[in-house]
């Protein structure tokens, strides 16, 4: 029996805390929609990340009927994602479904460390604002996190050389 989950604890107890499935359930409530049944649980989430988005998890018989009952729900316009292999095997079985490209997911196993003070040694290469916001990086080569005000830079970078990127800073689900 599908079963519709309303609350991000009850999400995240289906899918394990599965952190592809928890991003896209940042929209429920705001016109996102989860459903479990079995061993499988698929979220829809408008306009996240410049796409109505269902993620998927679990096994392949369940998702495939949680993925037609939420495109029922909720319209053709939304499209799968998740595991590579699931979601091949989903729109395999799901008629009008195609896989639309294939993206990478990242996930961190603890939280990142905050960029390192702005440090000089006294010849002027250090890692931090210039004064806009917008992190740089030292001659030392060091890595570290990009400012506050860098967003409008990494946009325009994105704009010109990746213009069907999803992940462009202030869209709603990109963080």
């Amino acid at each position: 029996m599908i079963r519709e989950l309303r609350a991000a604890r009850d999400l995240r107890a289906a899918c394990g805390d599965d952190d592809l499935v928890m991003w896209a359930g940042q929209g429920l409530g705001r016109g996102g929609r989860a459903w479990v049944l079995g061993d499988a649980v698929v979220v829809g989430c408008p306009q996240v990340s410049r796409r109505d988005r269902l993620a998927v998890w679990g096994g392949t018989s369940c998702a495939v009927e949680l993925v037609r009952h939420a495109l029922a729900e909720l319209g053709a316009t939304y499209r799968p994602l998740g595991d590579a292999e699931l979601v091949g095997e989903v729109t395999a079985k799901v008629d009008g479904v195609e896989e639309s490209g294939r993206f990478s997911w990242m996930s961190l196993t603890r939280a990142p460390e905050e960029p390192p003070a702005r440090q000089g040694s006294g010849d002027g290469a250090s890692w931090g604002s210039s004064g806009d916001g917008a992190g740089r990086l030292g001659s030392g080569g060091d890595p570290g996190w990009l400012g506050e005000g860098a967003a409008a830079e990494v946009a325009a970078l994105l704009a010109a050389d990746a213009p069907h990127s999803y992940a462009v800073p202030g869209v709603a689900g990109v963080s």
